[in-house]
């Protein structure tokens, strides 16, 4: 279960030019809503995916045994292992490509969207300075 925030976070630019991470081969989307998107993804042993840019936040869900390469544009490389079930948290705003270098690997990963919500109450100060909660809770009379 992933609890989401109603956490206002301004969207960033793809400025360099690569692609963004979903959809490429060996993903399927899953579910989108206003708050997500979750995507299956399978790798094949040595077949490295497209270079790709990341640009919303991720939770990914590791299914099976495998080592992932990961290589930034400047080639800069790291091998990551995981072992089922693993659960990691990726910051947006990668750009690198990656390739199955061991094992079988099978995620599920949901993009965290950027959501601007209204909020469930609002709140105002009064000229006296008391702070008032009106909205969906009940409105003290003369409130407005």
């Amino acid at each position: 279960m992933i609890d989401l925030k109603d956490h206002p976070v301004a969207p960033i630019e793809n400025a360099n030019g690569y692609p963004l991470a979903f959809a490429r081969p060996g993903v399927k989307k899953v579910l989108e809503n206003e708050r997500v998107i979750v995507w299956d993804c399978t790798w094949t042993l040595g077949v490295a995916t497209p270079m790709h840019f990341h640009d919303k936040d991720m939770v990914a869900l590791l299914l099976e045994d495998g080592d992932l390469k990961s290589t930034t544009p400047d080639g800069q490389s790291v091998v990551n292992s995981y072992t089922s079930p693993a659960v990691r948290f990726n910051l947006r705003n990668r750009t690198h490509t990656e390739m199955l270098v061991r094992g079988k690997q099978h995620a599920i990963f949901t993009e965290l969207k950027q959501v601007f919500r209204k909020q469930p109450y609002l709140l105002r100060r009064t000229r006296a300075s008391m702070l008032i909660v009106i909205g969906r809770r009940r409105r003290s009379s003369g409130i407005r």
